[in-house]
């Protein structure tokens, strides 16, 4: 997760972050909002963040996995309850002013970018090449060029952001990477279903035929997809250049996803823009879409 996206979620927790413990008996206390502020604790721990500050109140299992909505506590227990709460809110109030000091204001049109684990810089080195020409192959049309810069890094993590300069450019790109997304899917459907063909022990000429009707189906869907980009950005149909581009920008987008390269809208961006690129966090979501561009009935 982009560090930017972790102070966001922080933000909306701060406020939030609110414990008024009130007594009903002599070592009673009850706690009306318990549940939700459990809900911002799962959070954290999702967050993988101020786990030592969260560790003893999480060790009273009874309270921790207690979901009621209201919990009545005894007076240990409260004050170890107050007490985690209270350091949350103070590191979290820390680390959003750290943030702010620290990382620059997003520009319009920007996409962030998540580099897959690698261990070699040269893998570094390969992917940033990859990057850079399928950005440069799909906006290489001149109803769509742009100039493309590196704008910052995301602190502490491996991602990037780089700004496309334009509305056009980056709803462009955020498209190219929804028909990399299906044409990836597609590939990972034909694979599997040439692994299920050979295990049917079919002759030589029959398992060719169905491996080449397979083949034919990813084309198609490349194709189709090219066509449909080139008419929805009012590129000449005839700028067969420009197709050839915009296929081996499909192409090499989908290779880096597959090799678990992510590609977002700016954290800032409203929520349409983030309508225009996959959802990598949630890829059940992207199932409907991908129906659509793969031309297959959605269920």
């Amino acid at each position: 997760m982009r560090n930017r996206e972790i102070v966001k979620k922080l933000e909306l927790i701060i406020g939030k972050l609110i414990i008024e413990p009130k007594q009903v008996g002599a070592d009673a206390y009850q706690i009306n909002n318990h549940s939700e502020l459990i809900g911002y604790i799962y959070i954290l721990e999702e967050l993988n963040i101020f786990k030592e500050d969260m560790i003893e109140l999480i060790s009273y299992q009874a309270v921790y996995a207690n979901q009621m909505r209201s919990i009545v506590v005894n007076k240990e227990i409260r004050n170890i309850y107050v007490s985690t709460i209270n350091t949350l809110k103070l590191k979290i109030q820390g680390v959003i002013e750290s943030s702010k000091l620290f990382q620059k204001e997003e520009k319009e049109f920007t996409i962030s970018v998540k580099l897959p684990e690698y261990r070699y810089l040269s893998e570094i080195s390969k992917f940033a090449s990859d990057l850079d020409q399928a950005i440069a192959l799909g906006l290489s049309a001149d109803e769509v060029r742009t100039e493309v810069e590196i704008v910052g890094f995301d602190t502490g993590s491996m991602w990037f952001e780089v700004c496309l300069k334009t509305s056009v450019a980056t709803t462009l790109i955020g498209r190219i990477i929804w028909a990399a997304f299906a044409f990836k899917q597609k590939q990972l459907e034909i694979e599997k279903r040439k692994l299920e063909n050979q295990a049917l022990e079919l002759n030589i000429e029959h398992l060719n035929a169905l491996d080449d009707a397979l083949d034919n189906s990813v084309r198609k869907l490349i194709e189709a997809e090219s066509r449909n980009i080139i008419s929805e950005y009012n590129i000449p149909e005839d700028n067969h250049e420009y197709r050839e581009s915009l296929v081996r920008s499909i192409k090499t987008f989908s290779v880096l996803i597959r090799d678990g390269c992510q590609i977002h809208a700016r954290i800032e961006s409203e929520e349409n823009d983030e309508k225009i690129f996959p959802s990598f966090d949630r890829p059940e979501l992207n199932y409907s879409k991908i129906k659509q561009i793969t031309g297959e009935k959605a269920v």
